[in-house]
């Protein structure tokens, strides 16, 4: 037979391991929101990315071509 100090040891045990259920259950639950926010970042990031790679094109090809004014001049002589 336990004793009452086997009884309240028992229960204090208990009450730790419902503790830790719920502190392993709030760090799972944070963990799903930080990779909603990564998901959300790295989409931006991408969507920076693209924006960049097209200005750089642009700016690449700045200065290539003759500009439309000198093709109109060009073909009429």
């Amino acid at each position: 037979m336990l004793s009452h100090t086997d009884l309240l040891v028992q229960r204090e045990h208990y009450k730790d391991l419902l503790q830790e259920a719920e502190y392993e259950r709030l760090i799972r639950a944070a963990g799903l929101r930080q990779s909603g926010h990564r998901r959300l970042h790295r989409k931006f990031a991408g969507w920076i990315g693209i924006q960049l790679v097209r200005w750089g094109r642009k700016l690449q090809s700045y200065g290539t071509r003759p500009p439309p004014s000198c093709l109109q001049v060009a073909g009429e002589h």
